[in-house]
């Protein structure tokens, strides 16, 4: 999952964010993984990766650099749906 980092700053995003987890793990859920990125930081890193050195990602199951993954990898990250608001 990807949220918006306005969404996630915003106490309505943090209410909804905190229900969701309880939710998924109350129906026996074990494993989540988040991004806190915007789809404009992940873009910017693809161009200009000399700046974004330290932008950390979650792929599945690992962590990594952004930068240091592979093209295919950087897309499929991008290709995630990105949660920005609750209605």
């Amino acid at each position: 999952m990807r949220f918006s980092k306005g969404f996630a700053q915003s106490e309505k995003g943090k209410k909804a964010i905190v229900d969701y987890v309880k939710t998924f793990m109350e129906n026996g859920c074990f494993e989540m993984q988040f991004n806190v990125v915007g789809r404009e930081d992940l873009i910017a890193a693809q161009k200009n990766p000399e700046q974004y050195k330290t932008l950390m990602v979650r792929v599945a199951g690992y962590s990594d650099y952004f930068i240091n993954l592979s093209p295919v990898i950087q897309t499929e990250i991008l290709k995630r749906t990105e949660y920005g608001d609750v209605v």
